[in-house]
């Protein structure tokens, strides 16, 4: 069996963009097969994600990598990898 990856998708708030976000990559992790389950939050949850891999909006992308978080999907790769 092959390994499942943890991704957290975070937003500010935890509300409604990292949702709808939730749903968009879950959605596309099906499509492809990709052995992904997520889970949702917001930024507070970073200190507690012990996982792999961290989906976010474009706006916060670059300030989590000032803050050494190098595990990113942008939004746009999600679509991307629609096209």
């Amino acid at each position: 069996m092959s390994k499942v990856y943890h991704a957290l998708v975070a937003c500010r708030a935890g509300m409604g963009s990292s949702t709808l976000l939730k749903i968009k990559a879950d959605q596309v992790i099906s499509e492809n097969n990709y052995p992904i389950e997520t889970e949702h939050g917001n930024l507070d949850s970073l200190a507690f994600f012990n996982g792999d891999l961290i989906i976010t909006m474009s706006d916060l992308s670059e300030e989590l990598k000032r803050k050494k978080f190098h595990m990113l999907a942008e939004l746009q790769t999600l679509f991307l990898s629609k096209k």
